[in-house]
């Protein structure tokens, strides 16, 4: 197995997961420290084994995340212009 070309597809398979590249490769170095460290015996499936570590700590990152609560003010009352002002505060706030 060649381990920086796995490198860098799970660095995708992260950064697609989390859309940061910061956490993306400290979820990549976790994932390969985690193997290496691991007591996996040659079964033939080590990029199956790799997926799966970086599959479960992109879980646990997302379960980290904190979600923003809409401003107590916020209300769907107004004109265009402050609907589409609400509208984009909304869209960023749910891309956090």
């Amino acid at each position: 197995m060649d381990i920086e070309e796995q490198y860098d597809k799970i660095f995708r398979f992260c950064y697609y997961r989390v859309h940061n590249t910061d956490i993306a490769q400290d979820l990549t170095q976790e994932t390969f420290l985690r193997f290496m460290s691991s007591n996996y015996k040659e079964r033939g499936q080590q990029i199956r084994y790799l997926y799966t570590i970086a599959r479960n700590l992109c879980i646990d990152e997302s379960r980290k995340a904190k979600s923003e609560e809409f401003p107590e003010d916020y209300s769907d009352e107004g004109d265009g212009a402050d609907k589409l002002i609400r509208k984009i505060e909304v869209n960023q706030a749910l891309d956090k």
